[in-house]
């Protein structure tokens, strides 16, 4: 049993021997970087101080979390081209999509969206059209909606099962209080000599 880990320990501390001597290397390959960008500065200002010059940390991004974003944009904006697109067409794009405001449960242009997007599925659902093509049509329309037909139609499909959800909630209430009103009701005709129901 020793032997299989000191194999292990062994070939462990091999790799690391390894990626050590690698990281040697790659600082011994940044200070002769470091002493050539310092001679070129000196050729161009001799009386140039590069020792002031503070080294720049490396700090991670805020947004970490979204990583891979950008790719992700620009492949469903290419996706959902019509024709080739230029660099210059796709980064315009790209522009337009981050400018445009967030949407979501909680942002404020989230329930106007929300009640287009119904009253243009009932539209299309008196014409026979269905989720899907309502959905590429909307977002070859504008990205006002959402970014991709496939987005819209989930959102739509989301916003019709929480209003039947609500429907279905209401008429349940409602014939509890009918249910309820109607025993009062008999019951105080059973009182009443004068009720003739």
């Amino acid at each position: 049993m020793n032997a299989f880990v000191v194999s292990g320990l062994v070939k462990r501390r091999a790799e690391l021997a390894g990626e050590i001597e690698r990281a040697h290397e790659a600082l011994h390959k940044m200070v002769l970087d470091l002493e050539n960008l310092d001679a070129t500065i000196l050729q161009f200002e001799p009386d140039f101080r590069v020792e002031a010059i503070k080294p720049k940390a490396f700090r991670p991004p805020k947004d970490w979390s979204n990583r891979g974003q950008m790719s992700r944009i620009i492949l469903s904006i290419l996706r959902q081209a019509a024709e080739p697109l230029t660099s210059r067409d796709i980064a315009l794009e790209f522009a337009r999509i981050l400018r445009r405001p967030k949407r979501g449960q909680g942002k404020m242009l989230a329930p106007d969206r929300n009640a287009r997007l119904l009253k243009e599925y009932d539209a299309a659902t008196q014409k026979g059209e269905a989720v899907a093509a309502l959905a590429r049509r909307l977002c070859a329309a504008g990205r006002e909606l959402g970014n991709t037909a496939g987005a819209i139609e989930t959102q739509i499909r989301k916003l019709v099962k929480e209003r039947e959800k609500r429907e279905r909630a209401a008429a349940v209430e409602a014939r509890r209080w009918r249910m309820a009103t109607r025993g009062n009701r008999h019951a105080a005709c059973a009182r009443d000599p004068r009720c003739a129901g």
